[in-house]
């Protein structure tokens, strides 16, 4: 099957070549003509100039044809590589069974399963390339009929070279010129349309062999995702791993790797310097608005809390500047990641080091981020309330992730990129210990029921469901870093890492829902609070056209004291809280179902079936255990907004119209 395959490839690249020599063959003849016409008549050379001009593009397709056959020849070549690949995993797996040997061999097959990304990039713009084609065969099969009729064509041409009166003599000559150059562009449409034919069906062989690649490498990455989580991928650490802790340590302390980084970092500037000076350019602009945006922040912290000048835009505002304050250091690595990766030359080194910058920046931000909001007198105390008791704590536990956890998980991520698995079962290994004690230690720090930070939210919140389980969360939170641990140390290594992270972007999802839903609360609080100096305005209003013998002379008093938060209409509240329950909802699974199983699996456990129509023909579809969660979800969500819609209507909406009283009770009335 391998010397058939040779032979096709060698057969296609001989009908290549000769395509590429007929095609410049073609556009030689087209342009001596061209220039043999520069000082005949007018049609003539008119008529040469469109031959030339239709050869013109004849070698660049040809040569285009060429580089997408050689293509498909390498694509095609991985995908039977990936599906070969694939069939002897599931083999060893059948036979072998779950060993430490099979999982260091799935986690190596992980690792240096292709990147195929671009490849999906390329079908979707492979669409715009057939249509241009496309275009192109119709106008070349638009003049193919022209010339269907040549002695018409010919007459046509004739008839504006006898307007010119030329002579008897010349007419014959310029008439067999005409003939001759028509005849010949009949044949070059044929090759030209011959040519775009061939291109087409090039690329659309290529279109399927990618396709079949991303599938190959799709089901080959399911399989391993599926099971490599079950199965141990090293062995149990043991005095062997100390032993090799040494030689873990000189790899990535190596002066010579780190050299040779710099010098291909430097080097990507040589490649891609319109891309490197952007990306200089962009952390020079963060890191010069530092300044300006303190000021900024500062300006909007002074109208927080006065009935006048305090709205909602202020904390978006301190939010984004917020935001925009964390940037530069994790921007920086994030820069220096992108040029490693777009350096021509590379090295397992260098490789790692981009991928534990990669890892590291988005950690390190969300850190920074964070700590800035609960910073002395940042967003979370002025704008949102937090206590100034708890607040330091928090930051206590930040600055921990920060100026340790940091660099455990750049040492721990690079261990792991290393080539040698003994690296990363000996220096990768420990760096994770160390920072499962750091995560279990500050989730200690913030979920303790009675010590931590949220022991106030569940004393202030004791009927609530959150806070009746609060022993629970405390024991998933602070347990799980441990158990991690545990699973790493007996060899569980790839299942360790891979649930880390999920669980890390877990935590960032859970504070970015308790940011949003402080920024929504404060807003609700603040229409409440506008509400209520609407009202005492009616009031007053009212008691003046009764002629109450009191009349204010002020305005009525509102307090302007830190904003109270408890105070929302409950029914609002309610329903932000079923809101941000079902968008966190949806977002976990997005990070969870493709890591674990048992979440991507729902959709297989069939519970009845039904038929309905499809196509217009009947057809037993199976009722899943994810339909009917998804059924539930949106049952309960239907019953909360059905009970609490109006209150959220009421502040955001109807408080800005000027109704009746009858049509704010039709209009609730509606809505329930």
């Amino acid at each position: 099957l391998a010397s058939l395959r040779r032979e096709v490839e060698l057969l296609q690249a001989g009908v290549n070549a000769k395509r590429q020599i007929s095609a410049t063959q073609a556009l030689q003849e087209t342009a001596l003509a061209e220039l043999a016409a520069a000082d005949k008549h007018p049609v003539v050379r008119q008529l040469a100039e469109g031959n030339a001009e239709l050869t013109r593009e004849l070698p660049a397709v040809a040569a285009d044809i060429e580089r997408v056959t050689n293509e498909l020849s390498t694509i095609e070549e991985q995908a039977r590589s990936i599906e070969q690949d694939l069939a002897r995993s599931r083999q060893r797996l059948e036979v072998g069974g779950v060993t430490q040997a099979i999982g260091r061999l799935f986690v190596e097959e992980r690792r240096n399963l292709p990147q195929v990304s671009q490849y999906r990039a390329e079908v979707r713009a492979r669409r715009q390339a057939l249509s241009q084609i496309g275009l192109a065969q119709v106008r070349i099969e638009e003049q193919r009929r022209d010339l269907t009729a040549l002695e018409d064509r010919v007459e046509a041409a004739m008839m504006k070279v006898r307007e010119d009166a030329a002579a008897d003599d010349d007419l014959q000559v310029i008439q067999e010129q005409v003939e001759g150059l028509l005849r010949n562009r009949r044949d070059l449409l044929v090759q030209v349309a011959a040519t775009y034919t061939s291109y087409i069906r090039a690329l659309g062989d290529l279109d399927v062999a990618q396709r079949r690649l991303l599938d190959a490498a799709d089901e080959y990455k399911q399989f391993l995702d599926q099971h490599l989580l079950w199965i141990p991928s090293a062995s149990p650490f043991w005095l062997k791993d100390i032993r090799n802790l040494a030689p873990a340590i000189a790899w990535t302390t190596s002066p010579t790797s780190w050299a040779e980084t710099a010098g291909h970092l430097a080097e990507a500037f040589g490649h891609s310097p319109f891309g490197m000076a952007a990306a200089v350019l962009l952390l020079a602009v963060v890191f010069f608005l530092r300044r300006p945006l303190g000021r900024r922040f500062k300006d909007l912290t002074s109208k927080i809390g006065r009935l006048s000048t305090d709205t909602i835009w202020l904390t978006l505002q301190a939010l984004l500047i917020s935001a925009l304050h964390a940037l530069p250091l994790p921007l920086l690595f994030a820069a220096i990641a992108w040029a490693l990766t777009r350096s021509p030359l590379h090295s397992d080194f260098t490789v790692a080091v981009a991928q534990a910058l990669v890892a590291t920046a988005p950690f390190l931000y969300n850190t920074l981020l964070f700590r800035r909001l609960c910073a002395k007198d940042g967003v979370m105390q002025v704008h949102f309330g937090w206590s100034k008791e708890r607040l330091p704590i928090i930051r206590g536990q930040l600055d921990r992730l920060i100026v340790v956890g940091v660099p455990i998980v750049f040492t721990a991520v690079l261990s792991y990129g290393s080539p040698l698995p003994e690296y990363r079962e000996s220096l990768g290994r420990i760096a994770f210990l160390i920072i499962m004690i750091i995560f279990s230690g500050v989730i200690h720090a913030l979920l303790h029921p009675t010590k931590g930070v949220a022991a106030a939210y569940y004393a202030s919140r004791s009927s609530q469901w959150t806070s009746r389980l609060r022993w629970l969360w405390y024991v998933l939170g602070a347990g799980s870093p441990v158990l991690l641990a545990l699973a790493a140390l007996v060899g569980y290594l790839y299942t360790a890492a891979t649930l880390t992270g999920r669980l890390i972007d877990t935590f960032w999802l859970i504070l970015v829902i308790i940011v949003v839903n402080l920024v929504i609360t404060r807003w609700l609080a603040l229409a409440k609070r506008k509400i209520a100096w609407q009202m005492a305005i009616e009031e007053r209003e009212a008691r003046k056209a009764a002629g109450d013998e009191q009349e204010e002379s002020e305005a009525p008093v509102v307090e302007s004291k830190p904003l109270d938060l408890d105070a929302v209409d409950q029914q609002s509240t309610r329903l932000l809280n079923a809101g941000l329950f079902l968008v966190g909802a949806l977002a976990t699974w997005g990070i969870w179902s493709e890591v674990v199983p048992a979440l991507g699996i729902l959709d297989q456990v069939s519970l009845w079936s039904q038929t309905t129509m499809i196509d217009g023909e009947e057809a037993i579809v199976p009722v899943t255990l994810a339909d009917l969660l998804l059924a539930l979800v949106i049952a309960g969500v239907t019953a909360i907004a059905s009970k609490n819609l109006p209150g959220l209507m009421e502040i955001a909406v109807l408080q800005r119209m000027t109704l009746q009283p009858g049509s704010r009770y039709a209009i609730n009335t509606l809505l329930r």
